[in-house]
């Protein structure tokens, strides 16, 4: 990390996606002015002709629970399997110990910072076992790279939230809130009454005027479909573009008249969705054989009506995706060839469009964009998404904060 360079005010002979070659004008860290690349220019930082892109956000990611997966391997493949080698990592005292805690989380942000991802919202247990510890120690681990990345952290609430068995959990609720958190979470589809527990959370995420990103029918099982009363609750509480819908794998299970009608209710009220192709892709149909459903969010129906769909990695090398990336690139081409996006839509899902969702000021290289890039060794954004080289630039408000530089050799006789 280049953390001492002195502010950039012009990246010289970048190359935008449509192929323009140009120099980037930055003022206080925001883009003023693109013009056409100069022939003899000696200030500024010269890119090379480098393809130039708005840096990656990463909408979705378990940053307590990142690199856990070697610790206690899975013996089953799927969800329970899954979440039976959470519990043993967790019997084991891997998450009892701080510095260990720390240095997953410091590790996996310092892979997150050098792909280029300058915007996170990051998922972390809250309640029943772990209180608000897993927050602490999150909040605490993250400081120093707060000058680089805008950190979100979702208090995600543990269940059951509702009924009598529920208290504890909404205690933690509470104090999560009080704490400080960024954005209120939960996954309502593991409580007795799932209905009921998005009320709460819904309700008190509003009293506190913080956002709202639920786990959201991550279940194939299309009977479970809590997606349009989140909805409902976002037109009664006024939420706007305050409310995201992570997953939603049961909306892809629903006729194709209900994936329609529903992603028009989300545009219209503005409720974001957060399509997660890693893990679901793992976890999902896992036991299926004929026909296996991918699992993903309906993208292309969700972007048909305006629906702002980010995307993220979801789970980095934890027991839920032991392979799980933190690079945006392999993301976004996952959502081509999973989810039939093009390559310049599945990039806008992995940056601009989760920048958006967090509610974060706009980085898109035009006048007026916050000057948050990456550029990368490539021609095109196809070839971006093909190759997803490790050889990157970062510029967080125009400075160059982390860059990668690989030797490539072909020893010829």
């Amino acid at each position: 990390m280049e953390h001492e360079l002195a502010a950039t005010t012009v990246l010289r002979r970048g190359a935008l996606a449509s192929g323009r070659l140009v120099d980037i004008h930055i003022t206080d860290g925001v883009i003023t002015e693109l013009t056409p690349a100069a022939l003899h220019l000696d200030d500024g930082f010269d890119l090379g002709g480098r393809l130039v892109v708005s840096a990656f956000a990463d909408a979705h990611v378990h940053l307590d629970k990142a690199r856990t997966g070697p610790l206690a391997p899975a013996t089953a493949v799927g969800l329970m399997g899954a979440i039976d080698a959470h519990v043993r990592i967790i019997e084991m005292g891997h998450y009892d110990d701080d510095e260990e805690v720390v240095a997953r989380c410091r590790a996996t942000l310092d892979r997150l910072l050098l792909a280029g991802v300058l915007s996170v919202r990051a998922q972390l247990n809250v309640g029943d076992g772990v209180g608000l510890r897993h927050l602490q120690l999150i909040r605490a681990a993250a400081e120093p790279y707060r000058q680089f990345i805008d950190l979100q952290l979702t208090a995600m609430v543990h269940t059951p939230i509702t009924g009598g068995d529920g208290a504890s959990n909404r205690a933690a609720l509470a104090a999560a809130l009080e704490f400080g958190v960024d954005v209120v979470g939960g996954c309502p589809h593991l409580d007795a009454d799932p209905v009921g527990m998005i009320d709460i959370v819904v309700a008190a995420a509003a009293e506190a005027g913080l956002p709202i990103d639920l786990h959201t029918d991550e279940t194939l099982d299309s009977t479970t479909f809590t997606l349009p009363h989140m909805i409902d609750l976002a037109e009664q509480y006024g939420l706007r573009g305050r409310m995201a819908a992570s997953h939603c794998v049961s909306l892809s299970m629903q006729t194709e008249a209900e994936q329609h009608r529903t992603s028009r209710r989300l545009a219209e009220a503005g409720v974001a969705v957060v399509a997660l192709p890693q893990t679901n892709l793992f976890l999902n149909a896992y036991d299926t054989t004929s026909a296996p459903a991918r699992g993903i969010a309906p993208v292309s129906v969700l972007e048909q009506y305006g629906v702002v769909v980010g995307s993220g990695s979801d789970n980095v090398q934890d027991p839920f995706n032991p392979v799980g990336s933190t690079d945006p690139l392999l993301t976004a081409a996952l959502l081509v060839m999973a989810s039939h996006q093009l390559p310049h839509d599945a990039l806008r899902q992995v940056s601009t469009a989760g920048r958006q969702l967090m509610g974060l000021p706009h980085n898109r290289i035009e006048p007026g964009g916050v000057a948050d890039l990456v550029a990368l060794p490539v021609g095109d954004v196809g070839a971006a998404l093909a190759e997803s080289p490790v050889d990157r630039l970062v510029f967080r408000r125009g400075r160059l904060v982390a860059s990668t530089q690989v030797t490539q050799l072909i020893h010829r006789r």
